[in-house]
């Protein structure tokens, strides 16, 4: 079982009441869009789009022309049908100049980038398909106290994970292409986001054990449940970072 498989991403979307896999879902969106300069800065690509419902919704508050990828094909494949207004890729991060066409104005990432094995390679390949005024827009888990460099969390489930180290940030993104503009800590707001996810999970437990079984409603319960208590303890947080193209 995993969450950022396909049957997790459904299981979060039930859960959200839309097809979203992030803290927030539309209210952190909304967060998000205000943080961006006025003015439309050409193509976005939503960089581990999922089920498609983020880059429909900043569609559908004026920003266009979108794109959303992933790397998981059945969800790419759901979201085009779903929301056909957007076009939608398969495509690995780390190669995306052998599958991506054209230059981006924008790119999103809503609680992806933690994920990816080679931030700096992902990094070094937004860039490459970036225009010269490009924004990166990164909405993500930060590591605050350092647990997550020194695997102090002795939870499989975060074997994988690389939040944000908001320290080395700057270094990590000119490195890559990248010029820091500004980072808001939003700690708080997970914090509540979480602890509304948790009790959705409760009030949708029947519906979960009836499609998916118990066993992913305890799964689903433990797993953000412990999410909780990290952020709670301070081992866990997130922010909005803004960078430029240089």
């Amino acid at each position: 079982m995993h969450m950022n498989s396909h049957e997790g991403k459904a299981i979060l979307a039930l859960i959200r009441d839309g097809d979203f896999a992030h803290a927030g879902e539309e209210e952190s969106i909304r967060l998000v869009l205000d943080h961006i300069p006025q003015g439309q800065p050409g193509p976005i690509l939503d960089v581990g789009c999922g089920r498609g419902g983020t880059a429909d919704f900043i569609r559908r508050q004026g920003w266009s022309p979108m794109v959303g990828i992933d790397i998981d094909a059945t969800s790419i494949a759901e979201a085009s049908q779903r929301y056909p207004l957007v076009q939608f890729q398969t495509a690995n991060v780390e190669h995306l100049v052998d599958c991506i066409t054209g230059k981006f104005g924008m790119f999103v990432l809503f609680n992806s980038f933690y994920a990816f094995p080679d931030q700096a390679l992902a990094l070094g390949q937004l860039r490459k398909i970036a225009n010269d005024s490009a924004l990166l827009v990164i909405f993500d888990y930060t590591d605050p106290a350092g647990m997550f460099e020194h695997k102090d969390i002795k939870v499989a489930r975060y074997d994988y994970w690389q939040p944000l180290k908001l320290a080395q940030l700057p270094a990590q993104l000119k490195q890559t292409g990248w010029a820091l503009h500004s980072v808001e800590d939003l700690t708080l707001h997970y914090a509540q986001w979480y602890r509304q996810l948790v009790n959705k999970i409760h009030a949708k437990r029947e519906a979960i054990v009836g499609e998916y079984g118990k066993d992913w409603y305890d799964f689903v319960e433990r797993d953000y449940s412990e999410m909780l208590q990290c952020i709670e303890r301070s081992w866990l947080g997130g922010a909005i970072v803004l960078a430029k193209a240089i």
